[in-house]
């Protein structure tokens, strides 16, 4: 068995004791967030163990897989797709905060919304200078 596999199959167990664990626990919030993070990581590792398991027994499908993935053309579609994915949460971000600031939200947390429209700024200008010098 592959460390991965044995990995996927700790993590699996550890992440089906904390969904267990959080029907026991008598405070509603921290029971939810236990719950729906266990069953979370936990349906995450059984997928993923499944999944090893499949390419083990169809080494042709890996290959091709592999392959696929290490494509230029494929990276760069991918890359494409998370800029787009990131203008449009640029967005969404900023219509949560007008929306937080319309519904009279707590102060923290509407400036917690409102920061993150510079946060991504920020992290696009850090992110644009790095390339240019790698480039």
């Amino acid at each position: 068995m592959s460390k991965k596999m044995s990995l996927y199959i700790v993590l699996a167990i550890l992440a089906f004791g904390l969904l267990f664990a959080g029907f026991f626990v008598e405070i509603k919030k921290i029971s939810g967030l236990m719950i729906g993070i266990g069953a979370g990581v936990f349906s995450c590792n059984i997928s993923l163990l499944v999944n090893q398991m499949y390419l083990k027994k169809h080494p042709d499908y890996q290959k091709q897989n592999n392959i696929e993935l290490n494509d230029e053309r494929n990276i760069m579609i991918r890359n494409q797709a998370k800029a787009k994915a990131a203008d449009i949460m640029q967005w969404a971000i900023t219509a949560v905060a007008f929306i937080s600031i319309l519904i009279s939200t707590s102060v923290w947390f509407s400036l917690l919304v409102v920061m993150l429209v510079p946060a991504y700024y920020l992290i696009v200008l850090v992110l644009a200078n790095k390339y240019q010098k790698e480039l």
